[in-house]
């Protein structure tokens, strides 16, 4: 796979053959029908161009092509890495290990909100008419993409799965896609059935399978945290492996910049179990302040995620009926299990890290 942010040249071939193959300055040969016999003018992505203007003739052994015109109109092509989801968690955190890989990013936002520094495309899952946006960008190849569903939406795969086809027809090799740490292949969930289609179509793909995240004790309870010193759950016992979002980035950025991934999905846990009253000790010790968690009914959970975060109402009785699956031990099971990921980061370093981004706002 071509790394991003490699460039390449763009050349069009004019050719007088016979149908057969293609024969380029990379040597590669290439069974092509549309060559006809009269010539025929096509571009290719080619690497090291040898000449300019003028006439080459080939090394074809089967003499298909006669001879091959470099056209002096070459375009450097920057090969570029698509993130989807814009400013989210996950997404700008791998935007950031890549750009500092030397990697060229690109970041596909409905809103605009993109990480401060990063070139973006409008690109919104309910609107398919800016699906071939990304692959428009003059002088930019996209060669992979991570896949994030929007938030809010129980099952936005059909969705995803015409993006993918629409990637696919524009040259992207590989997909990594945000799963979850119980999300399976073959269950009809959203995100699964994105997965599966993913596999369906034999392509080059790797869904990450993180646990819980840390982070969501900003991204779900900051604001509470900030201003009434207290979180709520529908999990009075659940015991979970939670992970990073650090963490998780560190896996994307290998499986992007793997040459093969020899998994096609893998499990990424935190370092330590632990249960949401503990991680209300953790933060009370960090901010100096007495945090609570608040267990509740799971109406009462839906109405708050709903009103308070502004989400529709079936997402949010989603999300609440995850934590009671969390709560009875779904996520607890990953422990232990030699195959996962293991993330480095405790919710106490995380915390420390986040010690400001908790602060009444008062004292900001």
């Amino acid at each position: 796979m071509r790394p991003a942010g490699h460039l390449v040249k763009r050349i069009t071939l004019s050719m007088s053959a016979a149908p057969g193959l293609l024969h380029n300055s990379d040597g590669y040969h290439r069974d092509d029908p549309q060559f006809s016999g009269s010539v025929t003018t096509r571009e290719y992505l080619v690497g090291d161009v040898v000449g300019s203007s003028g006439t080459k003739k080939t090394n074809n052994p089967f003499e298909a092509l006669t001879s091959i015109y470099y056209h002096n109109t070459l375009d450097q092509i920057t090969m570029s890495i698509l993130i989807t989801g814009g400013a989210s968690q996950v997404g700008s955190v791998i935007a950031q290990l890549l750009k500092d890989a030397d990697q060229n990013v690109i970041i596909g936002s409905r809103s605009g909100r993109v990480p401060q520094g990063f070139e973006s495309v409008k690109l919104d899952w309910m609107d398919d008419s800016t699906f071939q946006n990304p692959f428009k960008i003059s002088g930019v190849e996209i060669n992979s993409v991570y896949l994030l569903l929007p938030p809010g939406y129980v099952d936005p795969s059909e969705n995803i799965k015409q993006f993918i086809d629409i990637a696919a027809s524009n040259g992207v090799k590989r997909f990594v896609l945000l799963s979850g740490s119980a999300v399976e292949k073959d269950a009809e969930f959203g995100i699964s059935k994105v997965w599966k289609y993913l596999d369906e179509k034999k392509l080059d793909y790797f869904a990450l399978r993180p646990t819980w995240f840390i982070d969501n004790f900003l991204e779900f309870h900051g604001k509470d945290i900030r201003e009434h010193d207290e979180f709520k759950s529908v999990m009075p016992n659940a015991k979970i492996p939670l992970i990073s979002v650090a963490d998780i980035g560190q896996v994307a950025l290998k499986v992007f910049l793997s040459d093969k991934n020899e998994r096609t999905d893998q499990r990424i846990i935190g370092p330590e179990l632990v249960t949401y009253d503990q991680v209300a000790d953790i933060l009370t010790e960090v901010l100096g302040r007495k945090i609570t968690h608040k267990v509740v009914t799971q109406e009462e959970l839906t109405d708050h995620y709903s009103k308070a975060l502004g989400w529709p109402l079936n997402y949010a009785q989603f999300l609440v009926q995850a934590e009671q699956y969390v709560d009875a031990g779904s996520e607890e099971r990953w422990w232990g299990n030699p195959e996962n990921i293991d993330g480095k980061e405790t919710v106490r370093e995380w915390a420390k890290r986040n010690k400001i981004n908790f602060a009444p706002a008062s004292k900001v």
